[in-house]
């Protein structure tokens, strides 16, 4: 597993202009392509991709809302979806 460089990483903003389903193909890309096939990586490297409104987002969610990657998408594009 290569270091991700924190420059590479795409980042969403919450805001409605962006497309959540791009946003996830893109952050599950850099993922493949720097070995990171683990839930528990990407579970830990997601937040990081967040900032502003989606950070905050992230931050109110519940302490055991999310279990696995799947879950994380899930809620993540529930909550995104509506602005398409």
């Amino acid at each position: 597993m290569k270091k991700i460089s924190m420059v590479s990483l795409p980042l969403f903003y919450g805001k409605s202009s962006e497309d959540p389903n791009a946003f996830l193909f893109e952050f599950d890309i850099l993922c493949h392509s720097y070995n990171y096939y683990e839930v528990s990586h990407k579970l830990k490297l997601f937040p990081a991709t967040l900032k502003n409104v989606g950070l905050r987002w992230f931050m109110s969610l519940g302490q055991h809302t999310i279990y696995s990657w799947d879950d994380m998408k899930s809620v993540f594009l529930k909550k995104y979806q509506d602005f398409l």
